[in-house]
Formats: C-alpha cells, structure tokens, sequence
C-alpha cells in the first residue's frame, strides 16, 4: 500500500551502482533462472548522501550498522512501502528553506541467483551480496 501521491513530494529515476557494481549485476541478472523482486529501503535523512553517491552497503556487523541484524546480515529492503516508511527518518530542517520535514526511500531491483546472497525473511529481503541490488528510484516524501 503506497500512500496517496499528494504525500510524496518527488520521485527520482537513477542507478547510483558505482560501474564495477553495475558490472557485476547485470552478469548476474543476464544469467538463467535468476528471479527479479523489487523493494523498498527507508533510512534515516543523514545516511541518503553516501547512498545516493556511492549506493546502498552492507553494513551488519560494523560501527556504521544502525539497526539490528534479526534477519540476518545484509541489507534490508521489504516489498511492501508501509514497512520500509517506518525506517525513513525526517532530519532537522534547513533554516529559511521550503524544504521542511523531508523523508526518503529507495525502491530497488534485487535478484535471486539461488547464492545466499539474498535471503527472503518475510517481511524483509535480506541482500548479503551487495552486486544483487541495484536502486532505482528515490522518493522523497
């Protein structure tokens, strides 16, 4: 369930793979019987700089973790966007600026190669192998 579109504020097509990552993925996309699934990953404001620069990351088990690892390492995405919203976090606004209480998402392509690197832990993918995701789109809310 998305919410109504007057809640999201814009949407923005792009793949932030650094082209070693995109290499990789579209060689594991290209291969048979590897399955596409589609999620969202929320995350606090302050974490969308490096993400949109340098992509999502595989952060379990370091200082740069911020959430627990349930479901195992990797990282988090779900396919559906009400249980991804509650880890979008707003940040502090910006002074005079009309840009106020602002949150974001990634919706991402992961795929299925039969490794572990993805792992399907209802309600969340969990996606060890970093070159299984790719975003897609940034929306921001």
């Amino acid at each position: 369930k998305v919410p109504i579109s007057g809640q999201i504020k814009a949407v923005f097509k792009y793949i932030s793979n650094p082209p070693e990552r995109e290499i990789a993925f579209n060689n594991v996309k290209s291969q048979k019987n590897v399955v596409t699934h589609y999620g969202f990953h929320g995350s606090p404001l302050e974490n969308w700089h490096p993400i949109v620069r340098t992509s999502l990351k595989n952060y379990s088990g370091s200082t740069n973790q911020l959430h627990g690892a349930a479901y195992g390492s990797g990282i988090y995405l779900a396919p559906d966007f009400n249980t991804s919203i509650t880890y979008a976090k707003g940040g502090p606004d910006w002074g005079e600026s009309k840009i106020k209480n602002i949150k974001c998402m990634a919706f991402c392509e992961i795929l299925d190669d039969g490794s572990k690197g993805f792992k399907d832990a209802k309600p969340y993918y969990v996606i060890s192998d970093e070159n299984l995701i790719r975003t897609k789109y940034l929306i921001v809310f």
